[in-house]
């Protein structure tokens, strides 16, 4: 234990945990590019790509939502309870999708191949966040699970 590593943290795992499903993240700005920045009037777009080794049911994805940010609940995507357009992109359409204060829990099934999802989150405050890593299980199969990588952004006032 040392004062950077106190008894109540726990190390940062060192690779996503994947069995039968990965999912891919990428934080974006409105063009589609990729960003580790975003100014107080931007938009963030957060887009997942799933990947399941099989067609399965009743997979729940857990979504954390970073401080400093809130979802972006206008009148396209999760106001409407559905992902974004994403161009020549098969998207996922979950069964159910529980939007909260601070994170986004989708449940449905995936057919096999690769599915994407995408909405947006609005920056509040400036400074630099950790976003929370994705966490995927399945809901009566405890074979399937996902567990990602934190990421970080840096909100300016620009």
């Amino acid at each position: 234990c040392t004062p950077r590593n106190p008894p109540c943290c726990r190390p940062t795992p060192p690779a996503p945990i994947a069995e039968q499903l990965t999912i891919n993240r990428w934080l974006l700005n409105d063009k589609g590019e990729k960003v580790d920045h975003v100014g107080l009037q931007d938009k963030l777009h957060v887009r997942i790509a799933l990947h399941p080794d099989r067609a399965m049911k009743d997979v729940a994805v857990v979504m954390l939502i970073p401080g400093g940010f809130e979802i972006d609940l206008g009148e396209q995507g999760l106001a409407e309870r559905k992902s974004l357009p994403i161009d020549k992109k098969p998207i996922w359409q979950p069964d159910y999708i529980d939007v909260q204060e601070d994170r986004v829990v989708m449940f449905g099934a995936l057919d096999g191949g690769e599915k994407y999802f995408e909405f947006r989150l609005k920056p509040l405050n400036s400074g630099v966040y950790k976003v929370p890593p994705v966490f995927a299980e399945g809901m009566y199969d405890t074979e399937i699970l996902y567990r990602g990588m934190a990421d970080e952004i840096k909100v300016t006032e620009r």
